[in-house]
């Protein structure tokens, strides 16, 4: 073989194994993977907007969504080979950008890219970079529809007020009122009313007067039957009859196909006007360099035309971007509409005391509670 032969036979070698590369669907030909838990109240819907988006012209990279049943789960894969792009909470998305994971397809997006309230944007610097809210679950005060022919909306925008109602109808019928599902959110929405924080810590806590009338409220209500504890949901327990009002999140509804005869935000937001809130959304989690262009192409086309938005209000969520006014159907999805438009959203801070101790503190006042029925 002459000298002359040898740097042309390397060069067509060189050739061959990109060429191989490219064939076998390697490196940025892999489909632009999206994942998600199983119970998230967005899959479903993302599931027929992947199936449609992949069905469609476009020439970009098909989408791949895969689910976990479980939190261990997807955690372990997650450490193993990450996604492209991950369904997640608010709270899962900033513990990654902290952790340097998130990375920015802002400038990919170019005139696609979503539009959020200012409140929403200043939340945290990835909103609308490397995490793209689609929705938010809100804690809404739902009331059977044979109770709603009775019951006093405005009275019911305040705990008192809640709590009144709820004595006086269990002296009448015998049963209780109301449940929750969470009663820690009626203690922070009671004291965020009375401009006061709780932190979800009663050793700390019972030193605000605002506390002490909220824990006396409940309690005195508990006492006196018109408030139930259980271990069952609360759009389970209205379902069934069982209760004629229950304070759930507002993901619940859809999950049981329950309507219910009214809807109100939380005692307590009628002074203050911020809804509390956990956002539901995409999280660019992609690894160092792989190419972004396709994923980025398939969140613009996610957000447009109300497709994001549609997504959300199906799925019990108040949409979290400014894009078109989806189709609404039924008292829950317009009750979300007038939320988006009438309050400002406040995501729990993560890191607050608040969402660190909701959990022990709703454990122990569960507790309370029962033993006074």
């Amino acid at each position: 073989m002459t000298r002359r032969r040898i740097p042309a036979l390397i060069l067509a070698l060189i050739c061959l194994l990109l060429c191989g590369c490219g064939v076998g669907g390697r490196g940025d030909q892999e489909p632009v993977t999206l994942w998600c838990l199983e119970d998230d109240p967005l899959r479903e819907g993302l599931e027929e907007l992947v199936g449609r988006y992949d069905r469609a012209p476009g020439g970009l990279l098909p989408v791949e969504l895969r689910s976990f049943p479980d939190e261990e789960s997807l955690a372990e894969a997650f450490h193993a080979s990450r996604p492209d792009l991950l369904l997640c909470s608010h709270d899962r998305a900033l513990a990654l950008e902290r952790q340097g994971i998130l990375r920015d397809i802002h400038a990919g997006l170019n005139e696609g890219a979503p539009r959020y309230p200012a409140s929403l944007e200043d939340s945290f610097d990835a909103v609308g970079r490397s995490y793209f809210p689609l929705g938010a679950r809100v804690t809404l005060l739902a009331v059977a529809p044979e109770a709603a022919e009775t019951v006093s909306p405005e009275q019911l925008q305040l705990l008192d007020g809640l709590c009144a109602w709820a004595e006086d109808y269990a002296a009448r019928t015998g049963r209780p009122f109301f449940t929750a599902d969470s009663f820690s959110e009626l203690f922070y929405l009671g004291m965020l009313s009375q401009l006061s924080q709780f932190h979800a810590d009663e050793t700390r806590d019972r030193h605000s007067s605002a506390y002490l009338r909220v824990y006396t409220q409940l309690t005195d209500c508990a006492f006196r039957g018109g408030l139930a504890v259980s271990e069952h949901a609360g759009a389970d327990l209205l379902r069934s009859g069982a209760i004629a009002c229950a304070a759930l999140p507002s993901t619940a509804l859809p999950e049981t196909d329950y309507e219910p005869g009214l809807l109100l935000p939380l005692p307590g937001l009628e002074q203050e006007r911020e809804l509390p809130a956990l956002c539901s959304g995409i999280a660019v989690t992609a690894r160092e360099g792989r190419g972004l262009r396709s994923a980025a192409g398939f969140l613009s086309w996610l957000f447009a035309e109300g497709r994001a938005e549609q997504a959300a209000l199906d799925a019990g969520l108040v949409p979290a971007s400014l894009g078109e006014t989806p189709e609404q159907e039924g008292l829950l999805q317009r009750t979300l509409l007038e939320l988006r438009s009438e309050r400002t959203l406040h995501l729990y801070d993560p890191e607050g005391e608040y969402w660190r101790g909701r959990e022990g503190f709703e454990e122990q006042l569960r507790a309370i509670l029962r033993r006074l029925r």
